[in-house]
């Protein structure tokens, strides 16, 4: 398999090797959510379909849980495909899980404190949150790539790697949205499609029954990943070190 060009890359170039790596590994792309996703969702279904969380309160509390642990694990199951198939390496399913389990520490800290940051710099204005959140958008991708002494170092090297292309990530973050928000808009419309098992009607009978999951979250917790450490990758300097 040929190693991909490390460079930075317009938002263009970015979705369309995205996409390519959609494409070329979408076996193990789906086999990474079904192992991590499977069960969480399964059991937030059988949630909302027979009463909702007031009736199954502890069946709901563990979906949430394993749902909240299978979207880290798919995030770092993801960095992990992407990173090797950028070195030119076959990236596996066991290979990509392994990876994922052993940099789950690092994922929960990188993500969790990119994401105390973001929140405090939105309560100022909404124009800083969206700043520091484009500068700390590969925050998860540093701390599981590199050889940072912690998780949340992944943030001052995320400010690093972004600077100068923080508005080209918040392009590509609503590009990413919008193209997810329209496949399940034609989803929940298409007359093929049992409406029951559609994303955005599962989103909205969650809502009516008090249950807070969303089936559009965990729709982008591979595409999301994979776009952005496409970005992540195209900004390093050596291959070595990605």
């Amino acid at each position: 398999m040929a190693t991909m060009q490390l460079r930075p890359m317009a938002m263009g170039e970015i979705l369309d090797a995205s996409f390519a790596l959609l494409r070329r590994h979408a076996g193990v792309f789906f086999g990474v959510a079904i192992v991590c996703q499977g069960l969480p969702t399964g059991l937030s279904l059988y949630v909302q379909f027979t009463g909702g969380a007031p009736q199954h309160f502890w069946p709901y509390v563990a979906s949430q849980l394993l749902s909240f642990i299978g979207y880290l694990l798919v995030t770092g199951a993801s960095i992990r495909v992407v990173s090797q198939a950028y070195l030119g390496n076959e990236p596996s399913l066991s290979d990509a899980l392994d990876f994922a389990f052993g940099k789950i520490g690092r994922t929960l800290a990188a993500g969790f404190a990119s994401g105390i940051l973001t929140g405090l710099a939105a309560i100022l204005l909404i124009f800083p949150g969206i700043i520091v959140a484009c500068g700390l958008s590969v925050a998860v991708q540093a701390a599981v790539l590199e050889p940072l002494p912690g998780g949340t170092d992944g943030l001052g090297r995320s400010w690093a790697l972004t600077k100068g292309f923080r508005w080209r990530a918040f392009g590509l973050y609503v590009v990413v949205f919008v193209l997810l928000s329209l496949f399940l808009i034609g989803l929940a419309s298409s007359p093929v499609w049992p409406r029951r098992f559609c994303p955005c009607c599962s989103c909205r009978r969650s809502s009516e029954s008090g249950s807070s999951s969303c089936s559009f979250i965990r729709s982008r917790a591979v595409c999301s990943p994979c776009s952005t450490t496409t970005c992540a990758c195209g900004r390093r300097r050596s291959i070595s070190s990605c």
